[in-house]
């Protein structure tokens, strides 16, 4: 008896021919980004009890906040988009929460700095208080110690706030100094995207315990032609006004971890 054979189809170009199709109404108002997160012993996802709890977690790894993908202790990193915005809470003892977000230029001005659990606050006339946070929205993938990794990268933001602000402003600094000369010799900032930057996360400890922070390095320059460059840019494009996976809670330890960035 004879065997027939059948020639499998080429799904690969079928789906390249046909990339896009049926997209075409996603914008940033229909969007839900992850908070790519830095683990810290106090997270949830190290406590048995909670019902995120995941055993291969362990502190100082990054996580998707949405997917669950764990990344390690090292990312790559290309930025698409930098916002700074003002968020306004509501202490524990009303029930906390996220009560508000502003640009800082619109910023309540009916504010106090006072002194809460070891913690300089900014809190208003109502009682909540107000904290500058910066995102960057960007590409993201875990680091193999030979070099960049071999998954794929995924769309997420990274926030600072607090002590880390600190830290996020040299970040920026590092970001702005990659300049280019346009032809008619005017020096100005090359495009956010164009660099791929190193998170690694690095064990501190003292007196009041062990925490985990950041050394951010840039490792080198895209070029124009590669494929991560493009969909950087394409993010950055639809980043503006994305909605982001979960409330950020105040207690999210990896946002308020201090960093290291070097230039």
């Amino acid at each position: 008896m004879s065997q027939e054979i059948i020639e499998k189809p080429n799904y690969d170009v079928a789906t390249y021919e046909d990339a896009g199709a049926g997209t075409e109404g996603f914008t940033q108002e229909t969007l839900t980004l992850p908070y790519i997160k830095m683990i810290q012993k106090a997270s949830p996802e190290c406590d048995p009890a909670t019902e995120v709890f995941n055993d291969a977690i362990r502190p100082g790894m990054y996580v998707n906040s949405a997917t669950g993908r764990i990344y390690g202790t090292g990312l790559d990193v290309v930025v698409a988009q930098f916002q700074h915005r003002v968020n306004e809470w509501a202490p524990r003892s009303q029930g906390g929460g996220l009560r508000g977000v502003y640009l800082p230029k619109d910023r309540p001005l009916d504010t106090r700095e006072v002194v809460v659990e070891n913690r300089k606050r900014t809190v208003r006339e109502n009682g909540n208080f107000l904290e500058d946070s910066f995102y960057y929205y960007a590409l993201v993938n875990e680091k193999n110690e030979d070099g960049e990794g071999d998954g794929e990268f995924d769309m997420g933001v990274i926030s600072f706030k607090s002590t880390g602000l600190t830290i996020a402003k040299r970040f920026n600094m590092s970001i702005l100094s990659q300049k280019v000369r346009t032809p008619s010799g005017k020096v100005v900032p090359k495009a956010i995207y164009s660099q791929l930057y190193r998170f690694q996360t690095i064990r501190k400890e003292n007196s009041m315990g062990v925490w985990y922070m950041a050394s951010i390095s840039r490792a080198r320059e895209l070029s124009p032609d590669e494929e991560l460059y493009q969909q950087a840019k394409a993010f950055n494009a639809i980043a503006l006004g994305a909605k982001v996976h979960g409330e950020e809670s105040e207690n999210v330890a990896a946002s308020e971890t201090p960093s290291e960035v070097k230039l």
